[in-house]
C-alpha cells in the first residue's frame, strides 16, 4: 500500500510538469473538465467543482493572493489547487492566503514571477505534495520559511524542480533543510535543475531514512559540507538519480580517471552503507567532459562491504567511459544487480570477465557505443562477451556501427528474449539463437542487410512461431534487401510471407538503386526476370541453327579457357597476397584527410579489413593506414614511400579537403611514381575543379566506390564482397599476372 501511494505521488508531480496547458486563450472563463474544474485567467470568488480539485490556468495579467482569495466556505472541501502561469506578470502571495483551504493535501505551483511575503504557508497544515516546480524567480527564503515555522507535518512530496535558488545560486540543502525532511513522512525529493551553494552530507545520511526517491538531475551542486558520514545512518531509497548532476570542482577528477595496471585490489563499499537499501542507482551524464575514463589491465579485483546491499539496477550512460578491462573476483554489495546500463559511453571495449560474477543479471544495455572496434581488433573476446550471463534476458547492442556478429555470440544465453541489434550496419544474418528458445524481440531495423540465408530464414520462424510466444516482434524494417536478380526470388517471396505475417513494412532495393514496398508486383517482378532467362535460353536452344549453335560452341570453349585462366590468375594473386612477403604485407594503403577519418572509422575500415581477409583467407590486417603504420620522428616522405612499398594497391578517399592537402597530394604522387594501381572511394560531391589534372583522368576514367547518405547514414552503393573482387581484379591486372 505504502509503495502504491509513493508512486501515485510520483506520478502527481510528473504529470503536472509534464502536460501543462498551451495558454493561447486570455478568455476569462471556467469549465468542467473531467474530474477537473479548470478555470482560466481567473480565481473564482466561488469554487464550483465537485471533486475537490481546481486548476487555475494562463494568468495574463498581475494578481495577487490574500486571506480573502480562498475565504469562500465552498473552499473547504478543495483538495488539490495548481496554478500555472508562464508569463512574467507578477502573481503576489500574501500572509495566510491559503488559509482558508483548510483541506489542501496538494498544491502545484509553476508561476514564472513571483513576489512572496512572509507567512504565505500558514495553514497548509494538511499538505502532502508541495510542488514548485517552474517557479524560477521564487527566493531561498520562500523556502527557508517551510522549515523555520514547522510547517506541513504531513508532507510527502517536494518539488522544487527549476525553481528556487536557479537565477540566485544561493540555495542551500543545510542541516535545517535535512531535518526538516526527516521529521515529516518525505517520500519523493525532486530537487532537480537547482543551483545548489552547499549541501551538508552528514545531515542528509542522517535525515534519509523515508525518502523512497531522490532526484537531483542536472542539479549544480558548489560544494559539499560536513562529510563525515554517520555510519550508522541508513536511507530507503529505492531511486536515486543524479543523471547530469555538476560535481564540485574537488571531486569533478574523479570524472578523469585513467586507472591501469592495478592487481589484487580490494574496494570497501563501507563508507557508503548509509546507500545500501538503494534498488536503483542512475549516474547519467555526470562525467560528460569529454574526457575519456579508461580502465586497463585490473585484474583479481573485488568489491567488499560489511553490510547487505539491495542495488538492482545500475545506469551510467553518457560518461565516456571507453574502456573496462577489468577481471572481478568478487562483488558482494553487488550481487543483487540484474541491470546495467552503459550506453552512451563510446565504449570501445569491455572484457568478458567483467560480467562473471554478476550471476543474476538480467538486462544489459550498451546501446550508441563503438563496440565496432573490440569486434574487429578483440575477435575472440568479443565472441565469447555474453557466455557467463546464463541469466541474462534482455541484451541491446544497437548503434554500435557493427557490420558483423560472431555465429557464437549469443549461443550461452538461453534464456534470451530480448535482443536489439538495430542501427547497425550488419549485412548479413547469421546468428546461432536457436538455443534462445523465449526470444520474443528481435531487432534487426535500420541496418544494410542484403542476405538472408536459409538458417536465418529458419531461426527467424522458429522465433516467431515458438509455442512460448504469444507476442513477438522480429523487426526487419529499412534494410537493403536486394529484388533485381533471379536469385533474390525465393528471399523476396519469403520476406513477402513475413511481412504479411507480422503487419510490417518491409523494402527491397532495385536494379537502378531504388527503394520499394516488397508486395506482390515486386514478386511478379522478379518472376519475369526468372522466366525472361527462361526464354532466352530456350531461344538459344532452339531458335538458332546449328551454324550459330558451333559458333556458341566455339566461343564456349574460348571463354571456358579464359575464365580458367583468370581463376589460375585470381588464385595466383591469393596466393601472393596470402603469404604477405616484402612488397604485399598489406592489401590496400588507404589514404585521406583527417577531417574525413570519422567517416572511414565509421564505415570503411572494418568492414573492408573483415572482407578482404576473408576473400584472401588470411588472419591479418589488410589495412594499411599512414596514421598507424608511420614512425614517429622520420621523415612524412620516407614514411609514406615505406608505407606504398609495403601495399599492393591504393585506395584513396577523395574529397575536397583531400585535393586541397598538401601531404594527401604527396601520397598521390608516391602512388603515381611507385605504379600503383588507385582506385577512388567517393561520399560526397567533389569540386572538379580542385583536382590535379592525373586526378580528373583517373577520377572520369576508372570506377569508383561511391557511398550515398539516406536516413541519417552513408550506405555502400554495391557490396564489400564485389568491392574486394575488385581491388583483387584490379591488383591483377596492374601487376600482369
Amino acid at each position: 500500500m505504502m509503495f502504491i501511494l509513493y508512486m501515485t505521488l510520483s506520478l502527481t508531480v510528473l504529470q503536472v510538469r509534464a502536460e501543462p496547458p498551451t495558454c493561447t486563450n486570455q478568455t476569462r472563463t471556467c469549465w468542467h473538465q473531467g474530474k477537473d474544474y479548470v478555470c482560466n485567467n481567473m480565481i473564482p470568488t466561488v469554487y464550483s467543482g465537485n471533486a475537490g480539485s481546481l486548476t487555475i490556468q494562463c494568468v495574463h495579467r498581475n494578481i495577487a493572493l490574500d486571506n480573502n482569495t480562498f475565504a469562500d466556505k465552498s473552499y473547504q472541501k478543495l483538495k488539490t489547487l495548481i496554478l500555472y502561469s508562464p508569463y512574467d506578470y507578477k502573481i503576489t502571495f500574501k500572509s495566510n492566503c491559503f488559509l482558508g483551504l483548510k483541506e489542501l493535501s496538494e498544491l502545484h505551483l509553476s508561476v514564472a514571477g513571483t513576489h512572496i511575503h512572509r507567512g504565505w504557508l500558514n495553514g497548509l497544515d494538511n499538505i502532502r505534495v508541495f510542488n514548485v516546480s517552474e517557479c524560477y524567480t521564487m527566493l531561498p527564503e520562500n523556502i527557508y520559511e517551510m522549515y523555520e515555522k514547522e510547517s506541513m507535518p504531513k508532507l510527502r512530496v517536494l518539488a522544487l524542480h527549476r525553481s528556487v535558488g536557479l537565477r540566485q545560486g544561493s540555495f542551500d540543502l543545510n542541516a535545517s533543510f535535512w531535518r526538516f525532511v526527516g521529521s515529516r513522512p518525505v517520500e519523493v525529493l525532486d530537487l532537480d535543475f537547482l543551483e545548489i551553494l552547499t549541501f551538508d552530507v552528514q545531515e542528509f545520511s542522517k535525515n534519509c531514512a523515508k525518502v523512497r526517491k531522490l532526484s537531483l538531475r542536472s542539479s549544480n551542486i558548489k560544494q559539499f559540507t560536513n562529510v563525515l558520514l554517520d555510519i550508522t545512518a541508513v536511507c530507503s531509497f529505492d531511486i536515486i538519480d543524479v543523471t547530469g548532476m555538476i560535481l564540485p570542482n574537488r571531486i569533478r577528477p574523479f570524472c578523469f580517471v585513467n586507472i591501469a595496471n592495478r592487481q589484487n585490489y580490494i574496494y570497501s563499499l563501507d563508507a557508503y552503507a548509509f546507500l545500501r537499501h538503494t534498488k536503483k542507482l542512475f549516474l547519467n551524464n555526470i562525467c560528460n567532459s569529454g574526457h575519456p575514463m579508461i580502465i586497463k589491465h585490473e585484474r583479481n579485483i573485488s568489491f567488499t562491504s560489511n553490510y547487505v546491499w539491495n542495488i538492482e539496477n545500475i545506469s551510467f550512460e553518457g560518461n565516456n567511459l571507453q574502456i573496462i578491462d577489468t577481471q572481478l573476483i568478487t562483488i558482494a554489495p553487488l550481487r543483487n544487480v540484474t541491470s546495467f546500463s552503459f550506453s552512451r559511453n563510446n565504449l570501445k571495449f569491455i572484457h568478458p570477465d567483467f560480467f562473471t560474477v554478476f550471476n543474476d543479471l538480467q538486462s544489459i544495455d550498451l546501446s550508441y557505443n563503438e563496440l565496432q572496434s573490440m569486434s574487429f581488433n578483440n575477435k575472440s573476446l568479443f565472441s565469447v562477451l555474453f557466455n557467463s550471463l546464463l541469466k541474462i534476458q534482455t541484451i541491446n547492442l544497437s548503434s554500435n556501427h557493427l557490420n558483423y556478429l560472431p555465429k557464437e555470440l549469443f549461443i550461452h544465453n538461453t534464456l534470451l528474449r530480448n535482443l536489439d541489434l538495430s542501427h547497425n550496419y550488419l549485412r548479413t544474418l547469421d546468428l546461432n539463437v536457436k538455443t534462445a528458445k523465449q526470444i520474443r524481440y528481435l531487432n534487426l531495423s535500420y541496418n544494410t542487410i542484403e542476405t538472408l540465408n536459409d538458417e536465418s530464414r529458419d531461426v527467424i520462424d522458429e522465433i516467431i512461431q515458438s509455442k512460448h510466444n504469444k507476442t513477438t516482434l522480429v523487426d526487419l524494417s529499412h534494410n537493403r534487401f536486394p529484388c533485381s536478380e533471379c536469385n533474390n526470388l525465393q528471399s523476396v517471396q519469403w520476406l513477402l510471407d513475413f511481412k504479411r505475417r507480422n503487419s510490417q513494412s518491409i523494402t527491397c532495393v532495385g536494379k537502378d538503386g531504388t527503394i520499394t514496398d516488397i508486395d506482390a508486383p515486386v514478386i511478379s517482378s522478379v518472376q519475369y526476370i526468372c522466366k525472361k532467362r527462361e526464354r532466352i535460353g530456350l531461344w538459344i536452344g532452339f531458335g538458332v541453327g546449328a551454324p550459330l549453335l558451333a559458333i556458341l560452341t566455339i566461343c564456349v570453349v574460348v571463354l571456358t579457357k579464359r575464365r580458367r585462366n583468370h581463376k589460375q590468375k585470381k588464385e595466383d594473386v591469393i596466393a601472393l597476397l596470402k603469404a604477405g612477403e616484402d612488397e604485399l604485407r598489406f592489401v590496400v594503403f588507404l589514404s585521406f584527410n583527417s577531417q574525413d577519418e570519422p567517416f572511414l572509422r565509421g564505415n570503411v575500415i572494418n568492414p573492408l579489413d573483415q572482407h578482404l581477409q576473408d576473400a584472401i583467407g588470411i588472419d591479418r590486417t589488410t589495412v594499411c593506414i599512414g596514421d598507424r603504420e608511420f614512425i614517429p620522428g622520420r621523415p612524412i616522405s620516407d614514411e609514406i614511400v615505406h608505407s606504398l612499398r609495403k601495399s599492393a594497391m591504393v585506395l584513396i578517399l577523395l574529397s575536397d579537403a583531400y585535393t586541397q592537402s598538401e601531404y594527401c597530394r604527396q601520397e598521390f604522387e608516391q602512388a603515381l611514381i611507385m605504379d600503383k594501381a588507385i582506385i577512388f572511394l567517393v561520399k560526397d560531391t567533389i569540386q572538379e575543379e580542385l583536382l590535379t589534372p592525373t586526378m580528373q583522368e583517373l577520377y572520369k576514367k576508372n570506377v569508383r566506390i561511391i557511398w550515398t547518405y539516406e536516413n541519417g547514414r552513408y550506405l555502400l552503393k554495391t557490396t564489400w564482397n564485389h568491392v574486394c573482387a575488385s581491388i583483387i581484379d584490379v591488383f591483377s591486372k596492374k601487376s600482369g599476372l
